[in-house]
């Protein structure tokens, strides 16, 4: 009866608290309207945790369900657990350990936000410093522990199951067209949100959730380990997100070379074997393309198709390629200071006036949208500061074959990698994984 041993040591009352607080969001796929309740529930939890490290894990869950939970009055409960973490933060200082690497970049979104985001926006600005900062600590404390990491990853896992689970039992989708056919759209599939605003953002959190699960070192068996990496496949599948797709292929060959360097290449042609009889079986067989799931990828992947054959970028990008390349062409026409330093606001939670008449939507790429607000110079820091951490984790990796490594390295290539299609600055849930 050795696993009952080993598993008991994970029963503890904090764990229990902290089991609650991770599934407790479920409830609102049934019960909505209980989502003040939930918040209360899961405050309350905080305030009982505080002193332990547990603590530290409730932010993932207000980090999968930062929209749904919102306690009375209109607090949203990550900025409850914000004033909480700060005071955790005062009494546990001497257990933080800053990334060197970032705190250059840091101090670029400190002065953007002080020249910027605060004089223009007023408490916005404040509070998206106040968020970037806590954020930046709370890495600290995660990175000098790597227990704490440990179980952060698999907290982090749990809180996707449980957004995944709920975007489909909750009906979280909405319906998106898919194929242009005699000048209408008109093939549309349902695209999942998990507990997210936006399927490409599902998409980010689900493939950060598969490759921890493929990295940790754990006791768990594959045995138990497969049937939650098929479950995540499914909920990544069921976003119809292309890029999320593209994402997992890319980021599983950078894995296989890391973790499997001498077995890498035929783990990788394995995949793409496994992948394209699928597509072959989800193509011809009913069984499988009457899946709603599959049956919606497979006519955007067709379609997407149709559209390179038929050499239409804007629909390849859908039309971010035409969005890509009218805030460039504003990049070019600004003086030679905003050029270097920026200036401009353009963030996911706030685009400009000037922009908003001029422009249709947001950039939908981080790297246009880093130019126009810190300029060349800012961008050049952020993304220097991200290199430099990266070659030191490889070069730890390399040396150590730590899992904790493994995943710092497969975490910052698809923070890289999504910033291609999609805006996070600045934006505290996806600079979390930079200041890592």
């Amino acid at each position: 009866m050795n696993w009952v041993k080993e598993w008991k040591k994970y029963f503890t009352r904090s764990n229990i608290l902290l089991g609650i607080a991770v599934v407790l969001p479920l409830a609102l796929a049934f019960f909505p309207s209980l989502s003040t309740v939930a918040a209360i529930a899961i405050a309350v939890i905080s305030l009982f945790l505080i002193t332990k490290d547990a603590f530290y894990l409730i932010f993932i869950v207000t980090l999968f369900f930062y929209s749904q939970l919102v306690l009375p009055g209109g607090l949203a409960l990550y900025r409850f657990f914000n004033y909480l973490l700060l005071i955790k933060i005062f009494f546990d200082y001497k257990k933080l350990s800053l990334n060197y690497f970032i705190i250059a970049p840091f101090f670029v979104i400190v002065i953007y936000c002080g020249a910027a985001l605060i004089p223009n926006l007023g408490r916005l600005g404040v509070s998206t410093l106040a968020d970037v900062i806590l954020v930046l600590l709370l890495t600290g404390r995660i990175l000098k522990d790597k227990a704490l990491f440990r179980k952060f990853c698999m907290v982090f896992i749990a809180s996707a199951l449980v957004s995944g689970f709920y975007g489909v039992l909750g009906r979280h989708a909405f319906q998106y067209a898919a194929d242009y056919r005699n000048g209408i759209w008109a093939v549309y599939v349902t695209r999942y949100l998990g507990s997210f605003v936006d399927p490409n953002y599902a998409g980010f959190f689900f493939n950060l959730a598969l490759f921890m699960l493929f990295s940790l070192k754990t006791t768990v068996s594959w045995r138990v380990k497969l049937p939650i990496a098929a479950i995540l496949c499914c909920f990544l599948i069921a976003t119809v997100s292309l890029s999320s797709m593209i994402c997992f292929f890319t980021t599983f060959i950078l894995f296989a070379f890391l973790k499997w360097p001498r077995k890498a290449v035929p783990v990788v042609l394995a995949l793409f074997l496994a992948v394209g009889g699928f597509y072959g079986a989800a193509k011809t067989i009913p069984f499988i393309s009457n899946i709603q799931i599959v049956s919606d990828l497979i006519t955007r992947v067709d379609s997407q198709l149709g559209f390179i054959e038929e050499r239409d970028t804007a629909r390849v990008t859908s039309e971010r390629s035409e969005t890509w390349s009218s805030y460039w062409e504003y990049f070019k026409t600004q003086t030679i200071t905003k050029k270097l330093f920026g200036g401009n606001i353009v963030m996911a939670s706030y685009l400009e006036p000037k922009f908003q008449k001029e422009m249709v939507g947001f950039p939908h790429q981080a790297y246009i949208g880093l130019l126009l607000n810190i300029g060349i110079i800012g961008t050049a820091v952020l993304l220097l500061g991200l290199l430099l951490k990266t070659v030191f984790y490889l070069l730890e990796y390399l040396k150590k074959r730590e899992d904790v490594h493994l995943i710092l390295i497969t975490t910052t290539y698809m923070w890289i990698f999504f910033g291609m299609g999609i805006d996070f600055f600045v934006d505290w849930k996806f600079f979390f994984f930079y200041f890592l």
